[in-house]
């Protein structure tokens, strides 16, 4: 799952990216360089001068950028994270209705196919209507809005997942014809004799009819979590 929302990794994001902003980060290099050359290389007051007001900008910089515009720089993390997010969001929205609606002509698998796109519309809904109510109370340059949202997203993202198995599984059994193998039982074990042939045709076929129940019922077991 993309994103941390907690206020430690924000914390940690407006620490990295005001360290990281060039009228701190280059100043301070400059600085560093230019006292280690003053000390090893070029004794100089005047470019001791230069290097220490140098550093003395980089450290500035980053003092006024940490502690009186860190909101803008955690803002800018979260905006990110949610951008993240939605692509993923976006990107399994495309693939799995289209995969959902075909899996209901996989046999024997039609009610738990219309359960899951009962539960993809119905996430959804729960989805936007959270959106729209975070929309209404807060404000979305607030912290507490992103955090909120971005929880909602990561559920959100967590059930489209189990959704993403739950066709995988089906279309796994696809290929199997419940009916067709109980026929073909029949017919074998009605055999008053059975060839080795016949008796390998039995063994895949039961194999067959025992992943099929199976599959299945790690779909129920998906759908009810």
């Amino acid at each position: 799952m993309i994103g941390d929302f907690s206020k430690s990794a924000v914390e940690k994001a407006v620490l990295a990216a005001t360290l990281q902003h060039p009228l701190t980060l280059y100043p301070i290099a400059v600085g560093v360089v230019g006292v280690t050359a003053v000390v090893l290389l070029i004794p100089s007051f005047g470019w001791l001068l230069v290097a220490v007001g140098a550093m003395t900008l980089g450290i500035g910089s980053w003092i006024v950028n940490f502690f009186f515009r860190s909101e803008i720089y955690a803002d800018r993390y979260l905006q990110s994270l949610h951008d993240q997010l939605a692509k993923q969001r976006q990107a399994r929205l495309e693939s799995l209705q289209d995969a959902l609606e075909a899996c209901q002509t996989v046999p024997e698998a039609g009610t738990l196919a219309m359960q899951g796109a009962e539960q993809f519309v119905q996430i959804r809904e729960k989805f936007d209507n959270l959106v729209a109510i975070l929309d209404q109370k807060l404000d979305r340059r607030e912290l507490t809005y992103h955090r909120y949202c971005g929880s909602a997203e990561q559920v959100y993202l967590s059930v489209l997942d189990h959704l993403q198995d739950v066709t995988t599984l089906l279309q796994s059994i696809r290929a199997i014809d419940p009916a067709y193998v109980q026929y073909r039982k029949n017919a074998l074990q009605a055999l008053a004799s059975m060839t080795p042939a016949d008796e390998a045709e039995l063994s895949t076929l039961n194999e067959r009819q025992q992943l099929h129940t199976q599959q299945l019922g790690r779909v129920n077991v998906l759908l009810t979590q």
